[in-house]
Parts: structure tokens; sequence; C-alpha cells
């Protein structure tokens, strides 16, 4: 949006108070305009009734085109991950952001919506690793109750070894869950990556728990380590649960290779 034209000098006061004078007057009869962020002579800054940010800058006025297009994606990119809630913080963040970029204009312009960015990157995350705990509890509570009906119906027949199967894995998961709930503030998911890929993080840790825990149990049966426990299922999943904890080892130490690989 675009100021009115050149306006002529007014007899007592320089062209721009005259345009701060008619900034007045706008802001008070608009509706339009909820909140004024900033104003000067050279462009104005609010936010208007609907949430949005908007501006308008003197006719004339020679400011680097990046600042807005800067603005543009990101604010498309807020109406497109932010709640509504949310957007009302962001939305001030953005205004403030914009005001600092157009103050130094073409002077670090991508530095001047950091603030806007780095929240909107907060909350994309956040967004990203509840998906992540959601997928891990759901799946986890569906396999927890198909064991245990497996296993109540091999019990009943007499499967005993494929009885410890099950203890392995159903304890395994269960070390898993408790430590994906564990670390929930601390596991990192990649922003904007698709929900696909963050269910399927959470069906891989799962997965390596119910492992961990059907391997522990299997050594333990063998003879390889805690021979003693092998009689008792109570203590065969007590075994699995903490398996099945050790989950977080192996993507942890993926994690730790990458870093040092991207170091060199």
């Amino acid at each position: 949006m675009i100021f009115c034209g050149q306006v002529d000098e007014v007899e007592g006061e320089s062209e721009a108070s005259y345009l701060l004078g008619e900034f007045e007057i706008y802001i008070n009869a608009s509706e339009d305009v909820v909140r004024v962020v900033d104003r000067t002579s050279e462009f104005l800054v609010w936010v208007d009734k609907d949430g949005e940010v908007a501006y308008e800058v003197k006719d004339g006025g020679e400011f680097d085109a990046d600042i807005f297009i800067e603005l543009s994606e990101l604010s498309a990119l807020g109406r497109l991950t932010l709640t509504d809630s949310q957007r009302k913080l962001f939305v001030f963040k953005l205004a403030s952001s914009l005001v600092v970029a157009l103050r130094k204009n073409s002077v670090g312009v991508s530095e001047s919506f950091e603030s806007a960015k780095q929240y909107l990157v907060k909350i994309i995350e956040v967004q990203a690793s509840s998906r992540l705990i959601y997928s891990v509890i759901l799946f986890s509570m569906v396999l927890l109750f198909v064991f245990g009906v497996v296993y109540f119906k091999w019990a009943a027949l007499g499967a005993h070894n494929l009885n410890y199967l099950l203890v392995g894995a159903g304890g395994g998961l269960l070390g898993a869950l408790i430590s994906v709930l564990q670390r929930s503030k601390e596991i990192k998911v990649v922003p904007f990556e698709s929900l696909h890929l963050i269910v399927l993080q959470g069906v891989v840790r799962i997965g390596l728990g119910s492992c961990f825990g059907v391997v522990s149990v299997l050594a333990c049966k063998a003879g390889i380590f805690f021979d003693l426990l092998g009689a008792d299922n109570k203590k065969l999943l007590l075994l699995a649960i903490a398996a099945g904890v050790s989950e977080r080892l192996i993507p942890d130490f993926i994690e730790k290779i990458s870093d040092e690989k991207g170091r060199n």
C-alpha cells in the first residue's frame, strides 16, 4: 500500500509534520487498525482487525524489496503452521521485526526478522516433537493390547516358549516408551518434516525397544547372562524393560557420529 502522492508545503509546518497529521486522521478514522506498532514520516506499521501485519510507505520512499519479500514469506508460513493463539504473539513479533527492518532499510534484512523466525521454528519443533510422542504412545498402547491378548491365549495353550518372546517384546516396548517420555523435552525432530516420517521415527524407536527386549530375554534363557532370572517371567519382564530403555543409545550414537562427521 502506498501513501498519498507528493504533498504541497503547508504554511507553518513541514511536509513530514503534515504527513504525521494525516497519519493521525487515518488511524483515528479507520476501523481496520487494531494497534499501531510504529510510525514515522516514511512509513506506518500496524496490526489490522484480521490479525495481520499491515503497512504503508511514503510515495517515493526507497526501501529494500527483500524486506517485504521476507515479511510475505514469514506471514504465509505462520498462517499455515500456527494456531490462532500462537499467531497473536507471532504477528506482533513480525510487526516489530518489520519496523526494525524498515528503520535499517537495506542493512541486515534477514537479521531484523530473526526473532520472528526463531519463534516460528520453535513452535514448529514443539509441534513435531508432540506428534512424535503421540505416535509413540498410540502405537505402544495398540501393541501392548495385542501382546497381552496373545500372551494369555498362548498361556492357556501351554506355549511357554512363545510367551517368553512376548514378555521380551512387551517389556522392551514399555522400556522404549518410558525412554521416549522421559526425554520428551530433549528429543529433537527436524522442523517441517512430513507427518509420515515423524510417525516412522516413533515406530522405529518402539521397534528397537522391542527387539532389545527380545534379545535380552533370549540371552537370559540361553544362559549367556543373568541366567538366574530365566525361571521367572516377572524378572524377565523387568530385564526386558531395562533393555528397552536402551533404545536411546542407537539414535543418540548415530546422531553423535553424524555431528562428528559434519565437523570434519
